[in-house]
């Protein structure tokens, strides 16, 4: 029974986040474009967001890999990756990602791993990058992406 309540809670922080992240796309630039208000808004939302969900994350093992494995907007992984300290204990786990038949999630993890790297630029998140950018994780899935990068 507490596994069950654990997993549900767990299932109802990932929506959670999920909303939340949602919450940090661009406004609507509908005919006119947004206005400088609304720029600022919406940058000071994501900036709440974004430290909401690294004290989150950080209290809530495991959330972060949840959250990732889900995936999100691809327009959103470099704000995400900027403005969420905590989420670079996702290098951990890109490389199961790759290593998934499923293309968005391979495609979600170069993504994800190309601004870790950028972010930081650090031995251990370099050496993943080289492997992704030599297709050595996307080879064992036959990836159509094998050879690309967003880098």
């Amino acid at each position: 029974h507490e596994d069950n309540k654990a997993l549900y809670i767990t299932l109802q922080n990932s929506a959670i986040v999920q909303l939340l992240l949602d919450l940090t796309s661009s406004p609507s630039t509908q005919h006119t474009g947004p206005t400088a208000i609304e720029s600022n808004h919406c940058y000071e939302n994501s900036a709440l967001v974004y430290n909401f969900l690294h004290d989150f994350f950080i209290n809530n093992d495991g959330l972060s890999k949840l959250v990732c494995w889900q995936t999100f907007k691809l327009s959103q992984i470099e704000g995400v990756v900027n403005g969420v300290p905590s989420l670079h204990v996702a290098c951990k786990f890109t490389t199961n990602m790759l290593q998934q038949s499923s293309l968005q999630k391979q495609l979600f993890a170069v993504c994800l791993l190309s601004h870790l790297a950028v972010q930081y630029p650090i031995q251990q998140t370099l050496q993943l990058v080289m492997r992704c950018y030599n297709g050595q994780y996307l080879r064992q899935v036959n990836s159509p992406l094998c050879g690309l990068c967003c880098l």
